[in-house]
């Protein structure tokens, strides 16, 4: 295995946006089965784990936003408004999994009071966007063959 094929920029970009995609499929099944991270439920000592991981999404998702303003802020080439809001779901909810582990304090949870009708709603309607946002992504980047930027 050669460590300098994985380091290249292109394949950085690529490992990034598919790491992105896994976490956000993880996080939906996370939020619909209760808002509970998935791995603290198959594992009792996952949350070290669960920390490690998070942060990396953070930093994953903080390069993939910095690749899209570096290479003029277009998606798939071009700027459809879709294509944007699934990229900012995707990306901006990394950034939020990482800080939530550095702070241990999830701030959207937090401010939804963890309990509750609102919360319940909001719960799911995360889930599915994420969902929608990884499907959306990995269609279009499909369609454009795995060019992102």
């Amino acid at each position: 295995m050669d460590i300098q094929e994985h380091t290249k920029p292109a394949n950085l970009l690529r490992y990034s946006f598919l790491w992105n995609e896994a976490r956000l499929v993880i996080a939906a099944i996370s939020l619909l089965w209760g808002a509970t991270p998935v791995m603290s439920r198959f594992m009792s000592s996952g949350y070290g784990l669960y920390i490690v991981l998070s942060v990396i999404s953070g930093l994953v998702a903080l390069y993939l936003l910095y690749e899209w303003h570096k290479r003029g802020r277009k998606l798939f080439g071009g700027n459809d408004t879709i294509d944007l809001v699934a990229f900012m779901i995707a990306t901006l909810s990394g950034v939020h999994l990482g800080l939530s582990a550095l702070f241990s304090t999830n701030f959207i949870m937090s401010a939804l009071g963890y309990s509750g009708f609102f919360f319940t709603i909001a719960v799911y309607a995360g889930g599915i966007l994420y969902l929608w946002s990884a499907w959306h992504l990995h269609k279009r980047y499909k369609e454009k063959e795995e060019q992102l930027f």
